[in-house]
């Protein structure tokens, strides 16, 4: 399946090289760069820095809000209360993409359930005066960008939650409690060991929600106005204009745009929190390229946990000593001595 895609991939990639009759709207089958030349120009800029900047607005929404929900599953829960919430994580995703998406439009509607609830509360100004801003508003909330990025942090949410929630359930509890120990604050722990060790499961999260985002086209074209982007531009030069090789050139920018960040994910330790889930018995100092974060001597008691934790992982791990048998004869039974009776 992998050489399958892969070479179906390479043949799209193949016809941004060519171009389009004016005339007949058939390729010609000359190589050129008039394709990639075409995508410098202003329009084709702003839609490509209007999907990355919509991308990484969703990737840090769904990190703020689904790190609080990870911890609590990872620290506060066990059987049937964790069960309960990984059903209540999971069970949106066993519906329709579609059938979610068009429930949010008629939530985010004039006349819908937001609309009505700001109406019952008094709040009608309030959203009436956040619909009148000038770039995220609207006539209402399901014709604007700020519908749009409502419904993408809720759809991609769940893949924000969970790699997060597999990264704090593998902080040892004994790193909480020794740094408490030495006096460190909550907030002290949280910045300089829960974060640092769960930063690997937030990564791993938002190469979900920026890819996914990256090259949706199906919430942008039902949530919000006629703003374009890069996978409705590639839709639509491929579907309804026929320009393919347009749309082939247009399609190597998400691509590089992924590639890049793939490789700051990388060096994040994305993949070795990745791989240490999958191999429960490797150890993240172990994993080949693995770095770990600078953190300051152990004379600081704040990151003294971490530090050990960190000076733990890198101990090789001594090799059994095999100690030669020693064969033992009956025992001997116990010398009596012989008391002296004027003693």
């Amino acid at each position: 399946l992998g050489i399958i895609y892969v070479g179906s991939l390479l043949m799209l990639l193949s016809n941004a090289f060519f171009g389009l009759d004016e005339f007949s709207g058939q390729v010609r089958h000359e190589l050129g760069l008039q394709n990639f030349i075409a995508l410098l120009r202003p329009e084709n800029l702003d839609v490509i820095g209007r999907t990355v900047g919509m991308s990484l607005l969703v990737t840090l929404a769904c990190a703020l809000l689904g790190f609080p929900i990870a911890y609590y599953m990872a620290r506060y829960t066990s059987g049937k209360t964790r069960a309960l919430f990984y059903v209540g994580i999971m069970l949106p995703l066993w519906s329709s993409y579609l059938v979610r998406v068009y429930a949010w439009k008629l939530i985010l509607a004039k006349e819908g359930v937001i609309s009505w609830l700001a109406d019952s509360l008094g709040l009608e100004w309030l959203l009436d005066g956040i619909l009148s801003l000038p770039v995220i508003g609207g006539p209402s909330l399901s014709f604007s960008r700020l519908g749009t990025f409502i419904v993408f942090v809720y759809v991609w949410l769940p893949f924000m939650i969970l790699p997060i929630q597999a990264a704090v359930e593998r902080i040892p509890r004994s790193l909480l409690e020794a740094s408490g120990d030495l006096g460190a604050t909550p907030a002290q722990t949280f910045r300089t060991l829960i974060l640092p060790l769960a930063l690997p499961g937030v990564v791993a999260g938002s190469i979900f929600t920026f890819s996914l985002t990256l090259g949706d086209y199906i919430i942008p074209g039902i949530i919000g106005n006629s703003t374009m982007y890069i996978g409705q531009v590639v839709y639509m030069q491929q579907g309804t204009a026929g320009n393919l090789p347009f749309a082939a050139a247009f399609s190597l920018v998400p691509i590089l745009i992924i590639a890049i960040y793939l490789t700051i994910a990388k060096r994040l330790g994305a993949f070795d929190a990745l791989q240490s889930t999958h191999e429960p018995g490797l150890r993240p100092a172990q994993v080949r390229g693995h770095r770990r974060s600078p953190v300051p001597a152990l004379s600081d008691p704040v990151h003294l946990p971490l530090r050990l934790h960190q000076r733990e992982q890198e101990l090789p791990v001594p090799a059994p000593r095999h100690h030669p048998q020693v064969v033992r004869g009956d025992p001997q039974p116990p010398r009596r001595v012989a008391r002296d009776p004027a003693v």
